[in-house]
């Protein structure tokens, strides 16, 4: 059933301003879109689907912030950048930006989501979602990101660097 959101490009436009221009499903049935209007939008191309649930307001190709960012609205509230992901944000390594690494809590096993949009270099990007039980207490929101604070990305790093 299609309900009538008052000046919907507006309500659109607020929702994704402070997000680099990305809404999610989420945000926009709770501003009281339904399923089929934002499935009508993505028909349309008023909305570019980018990552399960998360959508690009405009058909442009997508910066790695934005694809960062996007990747953490697709993995939910309480996910942190991790790893080379966190470290490259940080500016403390160089980065891939067609790929982000993502740590979220809980156990279970690691998904790998491919971009449905181009990146600036015109490649799709991946994201791999790993579970980690121990984020809450190493992690903090930085320039509007959820990542990895230094002394754990620095041991992540340390880890994971080829020997």
């Amino acid at each position: 059933m299609e309900r009538k959101v008052p000046d919907p490009e507006r309500v659109i436009a607020q929702l994704a301003a402070p997000q680099r221009g990305l809404v999610t499903r989420r945000d926009l049935v709770g501003a009281g879109f339904s399923s089929g209007d934002v499935s009508r939008r993505v028909k349309s191309g008023r909305l570019v689907r980018v990552l399960p649930g998360v959508y690009l307001v405009s058909a442009i190709n997508i910066d790695p912030a934005t694809f960062r960012r996007a990747a953490l609205l697709a993995a939910g509230t309480d996910a942190s950048l991790i790893h080379r992901s966190a470290g490259g944000a940080l500016g403390i390594i160089d980065h891939p930006v067609g790929v982000v690494h993502i740590g979220r809590p809980g156990k279970g096993r690691v998904h790998r989501w491919k971009s449905a949009s181009p990146l600036a270099d015109g490649k799709h990007g991946y994201v791999d979602v790993a579970q980690a039980s121990d984020l809450a207490d190493e992690s903090g929101v930085v320039d509007g990101e959820r990542r990895t604070l230094l002394p754990r990305t620095l041991v992540d790093l340390a880890e994971h660097a080829p020997r």
